[in-house]
């Protein structure tokens, strides 16, 4: 499927009309490879100018092995340029190993430092909990090669890679999110990932970018709702743990290990804090991988909000009173109330489904999802269908008897902030990702209805759908240097060098190229060996030369125009050792870019004899205009000595009875039944019926025209292979 549209952003430069044919390089390609109207494995591919930028690598949640994987056998991953990676969540980097080291991918890999840390940790937790599941993606070797390939950078520092622009900006979302802005000839494309504009207790909001993008690629994980006020959520959330864990009973907070978890340990930390009649019962963070990474969290205190750095001069904000590390359910006492924040986040198999499957039966016992379930796990069917039993891994079915809540504190975007951004950043094209079909139907409606105004256009592309985007710039090519110094006329002709590089064009003269440009001029030398007929002398090499060219140079000869002859003596000039190299050949000066190279013979007193003789000669020049004319007949001048062997042929019979008689094989080549008279040099045959005569070399002869012109083209052939154009002594066309 193709969602094609023709005039996008027509006040930024973008053109078309509908219907018209589009040439392909002003066509700006969006794909979903994942989060295509689907929540898990984002995975966008935007293509422009040839450039191919892949936004996102991730797994689906939901699925295992290769069913999780981004749909990668719809792109040649070797046109990919770059591969940029917004945070550590699985669903947006699971895939980057499988990608990065069993495709065809060659290129960097890009995220922010504390993104770089903690998925590292994050992937050999994927690798652990992988090999007890279905498939292995990946193993330690490819993860170490991807690492060698990472590279970070930071927000709002520029690069170009490629000759794509990128820059970053803070997401919020969870620690190092970022949002990526890449420009591909002049335009710019805005992929979100997973954003949230507004600051919780740790993360400051994401930030709006100061350049408008043409393009947004925007999350819709929410849809329409709106999300309820920090205070109130928490006060809700504090409210239900109370309850729970004074009627005695377990409290179970399934969360991703890294992100929501952190927020809500800072949350539950400061609650048991005020409240003394709680500190009894105990609160447990069962999560290796986070214990690992929180060493992560406490480098980069300065990426966080302004409340956790001042709270970090004084004392280590993630350093808990209240909460305990529960290193594996072996060493768990499960007696009386407690809390358990515990992983995976939405019920796959993992410390959270054994002690959901463990409580669930329990009615004083809770479990509070406080993060975004995707569609086909067991925390979205629990918490959309309230089901009075589940399915256990086992294949058991047991009651569903404790109580559930859902109290989102997943820092996605709502709709309030989707459509204040897209009203900040004055966008016209919108593509929509990373939301179920309902929730991305109602947004593209609820989107397209509020800026109607401003006629923005809202795509909401299925996995592997292209949107197609046109957008038709001017070239704008600069005039840099002398070749400026003066305003051009109507039907002036500019002179200088068009460089093209990253879309940009200059006009340079070529003497300031590498002021203006990393380029250097160069030259090109050219050399041709033209290889003698017999040895000649080098007098009489000279005097041959002396025909085309009246004077030349030596470092080795005099040479002195006489009347009749040319004079050349042995100049006998001292060398130093620097010269010693070119010693071995007599160099002629033609001009001053054109050559004679001659092997200097073998001579017992080292000085150079006239009568030295010679088999081949040297040309050497380096290329301009002129300097190519004189070469080309300098080499000329150099063949007329070319003399061909006598054929024993042609020495032994007669030239003409010799090419009748070739011409006569050759006929028979073509023709049957040809009599040849050789008095006469006349031959005779029918061809399709019709007479025919020949008489050597040319003449033809024959009623019919349609065989006359057939016959008369084979004897041209003939003609031509018998008689080529006569030489004359010199070499020279008669």
């Amino acid at each position: 499927m193709s969602v094609h549209v023709l005039g996008a952003a027509p006040e930024r430069g973008a053109g078309g009309t509908a219907g018209g044919a589009v040439p392909p390089q002003e066509l700006l390609e969006v794909i979903p490879l994942g989060s295509g109207q689907e929540v898990g494995r984002s995975c966008v591919v935007v293509r422009y100018k040839g450039k191919a930028v892949m936004f996102d690598c991730g797994v689906h949640p939901a699925h295992s092995g290769f069913d999780s994987l981004p749909y990668f056998d719809d792109i040649d991953p070797e046109s990919i340029d770059l591969l940029l990676v917004t945070h550590f969540h699985l669903d947006h980097c699971g895939a980057t190993p499988y990608f990065t080291q069993h495709t065809k991918y060659k290129g960097p890999v890009y995220m922010t430092h504390p993104t770089k840390a903690l998925f590292h940790m994050v992937m050999q937790d994927f690798m652990r909990v992988g090999v007890s599941g279905t498939t292995v993606l990946f193993n330690e070797h490819d993860l170490q090669n991807t690492m060698a390939k990472v590279e970070t950078i930071d927000n709002h520092q520029e690069l170009t890679v490629s000759g794509i622009k990128l820059k970053c900006f803070n997401a919020g979302h969870v620690l190092g999110a970022a949002m990526f802005m890449v420009e591909i000839a002049g335009i710019r494309v805005l992929y979100t990932g997973d954003y949230s504009r507004y600051p919780d207790r740790h993360l400051m909001g994401a930030e709006t970018p100061e350049v408008a993008p043409d393009v947004l690629v925007v999350e819709s994980t929410y849809g329409i709702a709106e999300h309820e006020k920090r205070e109130d959520r928490e006060a809700r959330f504090l409210s239900w743990v109370d309850r729970i864990v004074k009627r005695g009973g377990r409290c179970l907070i399934p969360v991703f290990a890294l992100g929501r978890a952190q927020e809500l340990l800072l949350i539950l930390d400061e609650h048991w804090n005020k409240h003394p009649e709680l500190q009894q019962i105990p609160v447990y963070y069962a999560s290796q991988l986070a214990k690992k990474c929180m060493s992560v969290y406490q480098t980069y205190i300065n990426m966080m909000n302004e409340r956790i750095r001042k709270q970090h001069a004084y004392d280590n904000p993630f350093k808990f009173k209240w909460i305990k590390n529960l290193d594996s359910l072996d060493s768990f006492e499960d007696i009386g109330p407690s809390v358990v924040l515990a992983s995976p986040g939405m019920l796959q198999p993992g410390v959270s489904r054994d002690l959901f499957e463990r409580w669930c039966t329990d009615q004083k016992s809770g479990c509070i999802f406080a993060g975004y379930s995707v569609e086909g796990t067991l925390a979205k069917l629990v918490c959309t269908t309230h089901p009075n039993e589940i399915t256990r891994l086992d294949g058991r079915t047991v009651p569903l008897a404790m109580s559930t809540e859902e109290i989102s504190f997943s820092a996605h975007s709502d709709y309030a902030q989707t459509r204040d951004f897209v009203r900040a950043l004055e966008v016209t094209q919108v593509v929509l990702v990373h939301g179920d079909h309902n929730n991305i139907r109602k947004l593209k409606d609820r989107l397209t209805e509020e800026f109607k105004s401003r006629k923005l256009q809202v795509h909401s592309p299925k996995n592997t759908d292209v949107v197609k985007l046109h957008f038709a710039r001017e070239s704008v090519v600069r005039v840099v240097g002398s070749a400026a110094s003066a305003y051009p006329r109507p039907n002036s002709v500019l002179k200088g060098l068009l460089v093209a590089k990253d879309f940009q064009h200059l006009i340079v003269t070529p003497p300031e190229l590498p002021a203006y440009t990393a380029l250097q001029l160069g030259t090109v030398r050219n050399t041709v060996v033209v290889p003698l007929s017999r040895p000649y002398s080098i007098k009489e090499l000279l005097l041959h030369m002396h025909k085309y060219f009246f004077s030349f140079s030596s470092h080795d000869l005099e040479v002195e125009d006489a009347e009749d002859d040319v004079r050349v003596v042995a100049a006998g000039v001292a060398r130093t050792s620097d010269q010693a190299a070119e010693a071995h050949f007599l160099v002629i000066h033609l001009t001053k870019e054109v050559q004679l190279s001659i092997e200097r013979p073998a001579h017992p007193t080292g000085r150079l004899s006239s009568a030295a003789w010679v088999n081949e000669v040297s040309v050497t020049w380096v290329t301009s205009k002129l300097a190519d004319l004189v070469a080309d007949a300098t080499i000329i001048a150099l063949l007329h000595l070319y003399k061909p062997p006598a054929t024993k042929v042609a020495a032994e019979v007669d030239d003409d009875l010799f090419r009748v008689r070739c011409m006569h094989q050759m006929l028979c080549n073509y023709f049957t039944g040809i009599h040849l008279d050789l008095p006469s040099f006349t031959f005779t045959f029918r061809y399709h019926g019709a007479p025919v005569k020949i008489v050597a070399p040319l003449l033809v002869e024959c009623p019919d025209p349609d065989v006359h012109l057939h016959v008369q083209t084979v004897v041209r052939r003939i003609f031509l292979s018998l008689y080529p154009l006569p030489m004359a002594d010199e070499g020279v066309c008669c």
